[in-house]
């Protein structure tokens, strides 16, 4: 046995026991960043703040939209987050949430001359949650074939 094969199974070694203390390298974490309740307070909107530790995953946000009470940390960490956001995208850290009516939420950039958001960043835009109607103001459409 080389010094080389020494060497070699050394490495093998330190690379097997640091994905064992850490077996997933995507690990993520959610806070939500900001909530906004409609006028009634019949229903609540939040915007979600996703990080990812790979280097390679950009921070995703979601807003979600639900009955007042529904949105807790569960629905945070939900696998689902992406299925049941009606936003979501990179780069919307300065997105703001107001109700404009007991049905109505507007989704908008908090400082417009700041908002950075462009077409690529946005990847679902939905006009409604159930009978909930978005509004975006300020912020792009979604890009051609995505």
């Amino acid at each position: 046995m080389g010094i080389n094969s020494v060497w070699m199974g050394l490495a093998c070694l330190g690379l097997v026991m640091a994905c064992a203390a850490d077996p997933d390298p995507t690990r993520m974490t959610s806070v939500i960043e900001r909530r906004a309740s409609s006028p009634d307070a019949k229903r609540e909107a939040i915007l979600v703040h996703r990080s990812y530790r790979a280097a390679l995953l950009s921070d995703q946000y979601f807003v979600m939209v639900g009955e007042a009470g529904t949105l807790d940390s569960a629905a945070v960490w939900s696998k689902h987050l992406r299925e049941r956001s009606v936003f979501r995208a990179t780069w919307a850290a300065n997105v703001a949430l107001a109700w404009t009516a007991d049905d109505t939420l507007e989704v908008s950039c908090r400082e417009r001359d700041k908002c950075t958001l462009t077409r690529i960043d946005i990847m679902a835009r939905d006009e409604h949650a159930g009978s909930t109607t978005i509004l975006y103001r300020g912020i792009p459409p979604l890009a051609e074939g995505l």
